[in-house]
Parts: C-alpha cells; sequence; structure tokens
C-alpha cells in the first residue's frame, strides 16, 4: 500500500459488554461469499477481528470468484474455505456442510452479502452457537429474523464498509480504521513488471489503467465503450500517458475488438494478468479509470487515484473509500435506482440516461484533475470517516 494513502479513521460505537462471550470464542467463520469489490471493503472488518481475537482461529467462506485472493496470505486470516463448484444446485452441498463446516466453528459473522437464501441451509446447519448477521432494511434482505441470534439492522442508507464494522462493534470490538486492503508480495509485483517489460510497456510516460467492464451479472454499470476509446486516445494525445486495458480472459476478446484503433495491442493486457498482478499494477499506475467495479476498490486498496463512473448503483453505499478520487455522475433525478437484490427496475430501464447523459469530456476532465491531485469529496468518505480531500 502506497505510503502517503491517508486512513479512513472513524470513531466507532462500542457495546459495553459484548453479547457473545469472546474468551470462549476459538473458532470464527466470516461469510466471503460476495464479489472482489465487496471482500475489499469488509477487509477492515476483518483487521479489527484478527486484532480483537487475536487467538482465535479465523476461516473465510468462500465460493469460485476468486475474490479470496484478496486476503490470501495477508494474516486476516488463517484459512479459506471453499464452497463446492456450483454449490447453490449441487447435491453434494449438504454432505460438504456436514463435513466441514457443522459444530466446527463458535461463531458466523454475516455481512449482508451471506443472508443470501442460498447460505441459509449452511446457517441453519452449522450449529453455531453464535450467528451474527447485519441486514439492511431497505434492502428487504435477510426476512427470517430466527435464523440469526445476534441480527444487527440497517435501517438507512449507508456506506457496506460501514455496515459490516457494525457486527465487529457489535462483539465489542473497535473498528477505528475503515482504510480498505488488498494483500501482495514483492513476487507479485516482479512478475507483473517482467510480463510488462515482455511486452514492451516499461515505459516512464504517465501510467493509467483502465477497466470497461464489469461484473457479468451486473452489465448494465457499464458506460458506453465508445466513450471510454475516446478518453484513452485524448489521454494517450495530450497527456504523453501509455494507457493499459485490464480485465478477465472471458473480457479479453470484446476489449480488443472495442480497443484496437484506440491503443496498441501489446498495451491490452485484460485476461494476462491474475488478480494479485493487476493489483501489483494498479499499484505502480498514476492513475485507474473505471467502471464502478472491482478495479476501483483496488485502486483505493493501493492508494492510486482512480477516476470512476458511477450510473445504477450508488456510490454513498459502494464507492471506493479512498479520498484520492473523483466520482463522475450525471444529474439525472432517477439514479441511484439500484440497490441489494432489487434488480427489477435496472434491467427494465431501456435508455440508461444515468451512464449516457456522461460526455467524454465530463470522464477526460476527471482524469486531468485526478492526475493533477485534484480530487472531489464524496458524501460516503464523509460517512465513513475519510479525511477531507483537502486535508
Amino acid at each position: 500500500m502506497k505510503s502517503e494513502q491517508t486512513p479512513a479513521s472513524r470513531d466507532a460505537p462500542l457495546m459495553s459488554q459484548s453479547p457473545v462471550p469472546l474468551s470462549d470464542v476459538q473458532d470464527i467463520l466470516v461469510y466471503g461469499v460476495m464479489g472482489i469489490g465487496n471482500l475489499i471493503m469488509m477487509t477492515p472488518a476483518l483487521q479489527a477481528l484478527r486484532t480483537g481475537i487475536a487467538e482465535a482461529r479465523i476461516v473465510l467462506l468462500a465460493d469460485d470468484r476468486a475474490s479470496d485472493a484478496v486476503v490470501s496470505g495477508s494474516g486476516l486470516v488463517d484459512e479459506i474455505l471453499k464452497l463446492p463448484a456450483d454449490f447453490r444446485r449441487n447435491p453434494a452441498y449438504i454432505p460438504w456442510i456436514c463435513r466441514n463446516v457443522r459444530g466446527k466453528f463458535d461463531l458466523l459473522v454475516i455481512p449482508p452479502h451471506g443472508t443470501a437464501i442460498s447460505l441459509l441451509p449452511l446457517t441453519l446447519l452449522s450449529k453455531s452457537p453464535h450467528k451474527v448477521a447485519v441486514t439492511r432494511h431497505y434492502t428487504r434482505r435477510a426476512p427470517l429474523p430466527l435464523v440469526y441470534n445476534h441480527r444487527i439492522e440497517i435501517p438507512q442508507l449507508e456506506h457496506e464498509s460501514a455496515s459490516v464494522a457494525r457486527i465487529v462493534e457489535y462483539l465489542g470490538l473497535p473498528v477505528p480504521d475503515l482504510t480498505p486492503q488488498f494483500h501482495i508480495t514483492d513476487a507479485d509485483r516482479q512478475r507483473t513488471q517482467q510480463h510488462l517489460q515482455q511486452r514492451g510497456l516499461d515505459s516512464r510516460r504517465p501510467r493509467i489503467v483502465v477497466h470497461v467492464a464489469s461484473s457479468d451479472t451486473q452489465t448494465w454499470k457499464r458506460w458506453p465503450r465508445e466513450r471510454f476509446a475516446q478518453v484513452c486516445q485524448r489521454l494517450q494525445q495530450d497527456q504523453d500517458a501509455e494507457v493499459l486495458l485490464v480485465g478477465s480472459r472471458a473480457e479479453r476478446e470484446e476489449i480488443v475488438a472495442g480497443f484496437s484503433e484506440a491503443v496498441a495491442l501489446e498495451a491490452i493486457v485484460a485476461g494476462e494478468l491474475d488478480l494479485k498482478a493487476t493489483a501489483a499494477l494498479v499499484e505502480d499506475a498514476d492513475l485507474v479509470v473505471a467502471n464502478d467495479s472491482a478495479i476501483s476498490h483496488i485502486a483505493a486498496a493501493m492508494g492510486t487515484p482512480v477516476v470512476v463512473v458511477f450510473g445504477p448503483t450508488d456510490e454513498r453505499v459502494c464507492g471506493p473509500v479512498t479520498r484520492k478520487c473523483r466520482i463522475v455522475t450525471s444529474g439525472v433525478s432517477c439514479r441511484p435506482c439500484y440497490f441489494l437484490r432489487q434488480t427489477k427496475q435496472v434491467q427494465s430501464c431501456t435508455n440508461r440516461v444515468c451512464l449516457t447523459d456522461i460526455s467524454v469530456d465530463e470522464v477526460h476532465g476527471a482524469c486531468i484533475k485526478a492526475l493533477a491531485g485534484d480530487f472531489n469529496l464524496q458524501p460516503h468518505l464523509t460517512q465513513v470517516g475519510c479525511p477531507s480531500a483537502a486535508a
């Protein structure tokens, strides 16, 4: 993490006495079945849990989305427990729970994503004496209060990192710092540099990392690619920047097809770097430009300036926790329209004016300001205690 990054400090509310006897807690299962960006936002709570119950064994429950790479090797968790492939429809799911979870954990830490119906069998069959869940009233999630014997309901809109921190604070442990983390090693950095050098990308020019995609299940978050291409071309021309396009292996073909005229082919590294190598690339960049996606949260964790285009989603809930950001939105009154597990409205929208009303000039201008160290402090940063951008 870059040394000049300013922590998102906060005054954490604590209970006078933990409802869970922490002296009896030896094994903790943390539900990490979520996207990469969501797990990054969860790292401050994991850090506080690790510090507060140092002797306990902390196990992260994960699926096949590779989000566990965020914390693997970090020491924040002792083990990573992977769910069976396609567990929601896998007949081996219940036997797997009985072998790996049932009767093995004193405490379940369940963030909002962990209250999904697909994880209900695991929660019910766990036989854990303490199941601490945080739920959001406005998302209509977790309508089964009897499942969780410790339930924290958030009635108001709140940033995700703050909501997850409430679980740890409920246990009587402070979460004074909401700065996100992403663990990489010198080996990851060296591996990334070697790959770039092999492609002739060891330039001394300003390096800008661009991610034009988003989750496959949330393609409606994407600003038009042709506009991203225009921004890339402008940054190369007026900033003499080296623009690198990142993304998954599945996205590579589409990115090559859409950006071959905007950037050199060797600058399209999508599908060539794993998640930790991508984080190392982000750490070394001068700027990241992205939709509301995991890359923006990786940038926040690595202390790299970031410009994020937000459309249907709400930056007050899922904006990157860093003061070194510029968030670009349109002024349409209908945004944001998406909340967790409430997809009908956003999927039925046919014009996406919240995204199409954002011009190339606006995003390009935000990039120029971010490169100059001029950031716009967003309400969600004040909410989580992030210091002023002018500090």
